[in-house]
């Protein structure tokens, strides 16, 4: 029994490990990815303990600055985040702004005269 619980541990910690920001995923997507997995990484029972939400949200933070796009993840560590939640407001707005911009940019064809 035993076994198998450090088994799934070690499956959980892997996917956690592994959670990068995929081609076309929004930041809100990516976010709940990893919000998802780091609580299912600690046991939600052990939620009254502030240790473990202390120590849950860090690893929640740190992953998710690593997963983002690498433009992204320079918008936001610029603008210096405190925590996740503001980590994914600004990693949102950032989004917002490339897509914008990139929009923009395929609307400008160069006139034909």
């Amino acid at each position: 029994m035993k076994f198998s619980r450090s088994l799934s541990f070690e499956i959980l910690q892997n996917k956690f490990n592994k959670i990068v920001q995929q081609p076309g995923q929004s930041v809100k997507y990516l976010a709940e990815e990893i919000s998802n997995a780091a609580n299912k990484y600690f046991n939600k029972g052990n939620s009254k303990n502030p240790e473990i939400c202390t120590l849950t949200e860090k690893m929640k933070f740190s992953k998710f600055l690593e997963s983002l796009r690498p433009d992204i993840r320079t918008q936001v560590k610029i603008l210096g985040p405190s925590s996740f939640e503001e980590a994914v407001k600004q990693a949102c707005n950032a989004e917002i702004a490339f897509n914008d911009t990139a929009a923009a940019l395929s609307n400008v064809h160069p006139s034909r005269g």
